[in-house]
């Protein structure tokens, strides 16, 4: 039996875990006939205790001693030394794997087994420091910074899902071992429509559908102003459906503006709340700040609504501006306005994005993704084939 063992900070069997990233690649390798075992280096209910009695210690300490230590490093450690309890046992739990597989870059299994080390993933721990503006860095942010560095040394192959992180590796660290094109599958866990069935009612509509689970990071901030004076523009007539936030997420009067909270698509009813809002939208708009990139664009590319986004994390590798989507290259309220008039007020560049973007999102399916997974992994398994012979 072919096999691998994929370990995940999260449970891989939950579309809601990382995006669906370590579901939509396990499920992909097991189509494919790849067995995989999957592993959740989530920290235990011991490591969680321990967790919770180094933060008690954390509040009474400083009334005795006078000092606050950095429970950081401690939290930190304690994460670390479970997880690697985690993978030793799936080490010994699985004789039968050929390969080690990570949706992260922060664990390895090297000094623990003889396998590849492949890590896979969207965003290095340094990627996340920087895109948050964090320069003066804690003990605990170095500890894991320095454990994350070793594990991509060591690795035989790195994956990731976008072009920025690729750059990123390559230049920050000097990383030879990368795979130099993205490798990525959107997640279409509880769709149960047909892509562009709706396409003549869609460009009807006049709803207007957001998915984030950043305010600042995802630019909500900017849609919610710059969709106020764009329905004044219109006459009113459009409704904004916010899908990862409550209502009063964002402080301020939003009419015209319809709250989901998150919507959870291991829910078949709440999926398919999901997935109606995005098939019968005209347009999707995300002005992000910062990345990585939501694979929620691919999907609503691959159902026909044309997407509104910025040139944030190198966004040009699933949307190209006026082929494929519109981009604005400064997130502002200015900028989101100008480009959901134009998309209102232009059915023929409607038209052309909604099939154009239809077309491009054919091509980051899983079923792709899983082949070029299983050729690197083949490759750094010397001798072996990880997929069943048909």
């Amino acid at each position: 039996m072919r096999a691998v063992t994929l370990f995940s900070r999260g449970d891989a069997r939950r579309v809601t875990t990382w995006s669906g990233l370590p579901l939509g690649c396990a499920q992909a390798l097991e189509t494919a006939g790849v067995t995989v075992h999957r592993v959740d280096l989530s920290p235990g209910p011991w490591a969680q205790g321990l967790i919770r009695q180094i933060s008690r210690l954390h509040r009474w300490w400083p009334a005795v001693s006078g000092w606050r230590p950095d429970k950081g490093v401690a939290e930190t450690l304690v994460l670390s030394f479970s997880a690697r309890r985690k993978i030793a046992t799936a080490c010994r739990q699985y004789p039968d794997s050929q390969c080690n597989v990570f949706m992260t870059y922060s664990f390895s299994s090297r000094r623990l087994s003889d396998l590849p080390v492949v890590h896979y993933c969207d965003q290095c721990y340094a990627e996340l420091l920087e895109s948050i503006g964090q320069s003066r860095l804690s003990w605990a942010e170095r500890v894991r910074l320095r454990e994350e560095k070793g594990a991509l040394r060591r690795a035989d192959l790195l994956i990731a899902t976008n072009l920025h992180c690729i750059d990123f590796l390559r230049e920050r660290y000097g990383l030879e071992n990368v795979f130099p094109e993205p490798v990525y599958g959107m997640s279409l866990v509880g769709y149960r429509g047909r892509p562009l069935a709706q396409l003549e009612s869609k460009r009807q509509s006049t709803d207007i559908v957001f998915v984030g689970t950043s305010v600042k990071g995802r630019g909500l901030d900017l849609l919610l102003e710059a969709f106020r004076e764009f329905n004044r523009a219109v006459g009113g007539h459009y409704t904004l459906h916010i899908v990862g936030f409550e209502k009063d997420a964002v402080p301020g009067e939003w009419p015209s503006t319809r709250w989901y909270g998150r919507l959870d698509k291991d829910d078949p009813a709440q999926a398919s709340v999901y997935w109606s809002l995005i098939d019968a939208a005209r347009m999707f708009v995300i002005p992000s700040r910062s990345g990585p990139l939501p694979g929620v664009i691919l999907e609503a590319q691959y159902l026909g609504t044309p997407v509104i986004t910025t040139s944030a994390w190198r966004v040009e590798q699933i949307v190209q501006d006026g082929e494929t989507g519109l981009v604005i290259d400064e997130p502002t309220p200015e900028s989101v306005f100008g480009a959901m008039l134009r998309l209102a007020s232009d059915d023929g560049l409607w038209d052309d994005l909604a099939l154009k973007g239809h077309e491009m999102a054919r091509g980051w399916l899983w079923e792709q993704a899983a082949a070029v997974l299983i050729e690197q992994l083949t490759r750094v398994a010397p001798g072996s084939s990880l997929a069943r012979d048909p």
